[in-house]
């Protein structure tokens, strides 16, 4: 899957590559869902939609990088499931916003250690 590609950060939604491996959510979606389901795959595909659905606005709340990289990765993949021209539009104009305003933070630090 093209998302699966994509980091966002330090985050990053990449498989271990392995062809024995079976395919579905990428690890670090597996490791969360573990956490709130049984062990049915119903269970599994039914907290991975929630998780998409719910997990970008519960994890503004959760401080961190990697959890502010996941959040944007989740808001961009939901934006990337639903298809269409303007959900493109408004996932790109998403990571360019998140992408700008770490580097602003970035060069007004550069600028106050000069």
């Amino acid at each position: 899957e093209l998302m699966s590609y994509n980091r966002v950060g330090s985050f990053n939604m990449e498989t271990s590559g392995d062809e024995a491996s079976p395919s579905g959510p990428p690890p670090a979606v597996k490791a969360i869902l573990s956490k709130f389901s049984s062990g049915k795959e119903e269970d599994k595909i039914n907290g991975y939609i929630k998780l998409l659905k719910f997990g970008p606005d519960l994890l503004k709340f959760i401080p961190g990088e990697k959890a502010s990289d996941l959040r944007t990765w989740l808001e961009a993949y939901r934006y990337w499931n639903q298809g269409g021209r303007n959900n493109v539009k408004a996932m790109l104009q998403l990571v360019t916003q998140r992408w700008l305003l770490e580097h602003q933070g970035e060069t007004e630090q550069q600028g106050h250690t000069t």
